[in-house]
């Protein structure tokens, strides 16, 4: 194959691998979890966190990148919603994530928000749809140990409704219907790892299948020389890397056209070389820079004595010289709710500061 072939060939390979790679919305590294539920598992983090903003954040980029579906964005906003106390958004949002995602929590959440506004009937209504929608994926025993729901303990609804569910999943049919959920939740487990690891099979039987021997032997031939600048010991990393790589092209190109009569200088074999040598330097590079930034930002966020936190620390430290101050002046006679007051300040202070 001539030197325009070779080109269009590796050019069209790396188009395949990017185009059946995208697609997928998986991990790289198939054992890990997928990207949509490690940015859903940073949400939740900051949600619970008190980082509202920084959740914000967050769900834009998710929602920009495509990487959670519609039910999951809406799922994810009403919780926010919730945090911020806007509680009609919230149930709006959550009703509309339950309609498009029936298997997830959005309904329990629902049930949870409406009987927070003290609507005990619509969460009563709530929790029972949601066991028609999930069946016997969603265990009675897990409601009824939900602290969330605790009000609803004396509610005859409620309890006639744990009292339904729990009969039908003791059943012989429910507990089938628990064993199938336990094995389709495996099943679609295992079918997640190995779509994954499909994904990166293939990518690498494709780039492997471009990747021919000129280009390994070019690669040999740079780490030797590499090597041979690393003991003169006048360079450090990465510069020897780049000496040995700029040594090691010379000489191929020098041998391409001695061997080709000057027909061809290897240049496509030289880039593509460089590129599979330095790839994983700059990989290595701006994961520790990216690290080291992500670093910085979480402990600013968790920081009660930085810039973004210092104002609610200065107000937690205040009400407890202001708590502190009162039982002072109670004296000897102390009094009993002052005290108390005190207690609970210097709680929070203590929760404050970690």
């Amino acid at each position: 194959m001539g030197l325009p072939g070779r080109a269009a060939t590796l050019l069209l390979g790396m188009v395949l691998v990017a185009s059946s790679a995208a697609p997928a919305r998986a991990s790289w590294w198939p054992w890990g979890s997928s990207r949509a539920q490690e940015r859903l598992d940073a949400v939740a983090d900051a949600r619970k966190r008190g980082a509202l903003d920084e959740a914000e954040g967050l769900l834009n980029q998710a929602e920009a990148s495509g990487e959670l579906a519609a039910g999951q964005l809406a799922h994810e906003r009403g919780l926010l919603a919730w945090a911020r106390g806007d509680a009609a958004a919230a149930e709006q949002l959550l009703g509309q994530a339950a309609r498009r995602e029936p298997a997830s929590d959005a309904r329990v959440d629902l049930a949870a928000l409406q009987l927070g506004r003290n609507n005990r009937n619509a969460a009563v209504a709530s929790l029972r749809q949601a066991f028609s929608e999930r069946g016997d994926a969603l265990a009675a025993d897990k409601v009824a140990a939900d602290p969330r729901f605790a009000p609803l303990a004396d509610e005859p609804g409620f309890l006639h409704l744990m009292q339904e569910v729990r009969a039908a999943q003791a059943g012989p049919l429910g507990r089938l219907g628990l064993a199938l959920a336990r094995v389709e939740a495996s099943l679609r487990s295992a079918a997640g790892i190995l779509e994954r690891l499909g994904v990166v099979l293939s990518a690498v039987w494709r780039l492997m299948s471009l990747v021919g021997a000129p280009v390994v032997a070019l690669i040999f031939l740079c780490l030797l020389a590499t090597f041979g600048v690393n003991q003169l010991g006048l360079l450090g990393p990465p510069w020897t890397l780049v000496a040995g790589t700029a040594v090691g092209s010379l000489l191929w190109h020098v041998g391409e056209r001695v061997v080709t009569a000057n027909a061809s200088g290897g240049l496509w074999t030289i880039a593509t070389a460089v590129a599979l040598l330095f790839a994983p330097w700059i990989a290595v590079t701006v994961s520790r820079w990216s690290w080291r930034r992500f670093a910085r930002v979480a402990r600013s966020a968790t920081d009660p004595f930085g810039a973004r936190n210092l104002a609610h620390t200065l107000e937690v430290l205040e009400e407890v010289q202001r708590q502190g101050r009162r039982v002072v002046e109670a004296g000897k006679a102390g009094d009993p709710q002052a005290s108390a007051d005190l207690q609970h300040a210097a709680e929070a202070l203590r929760r404050r500061l970690g």
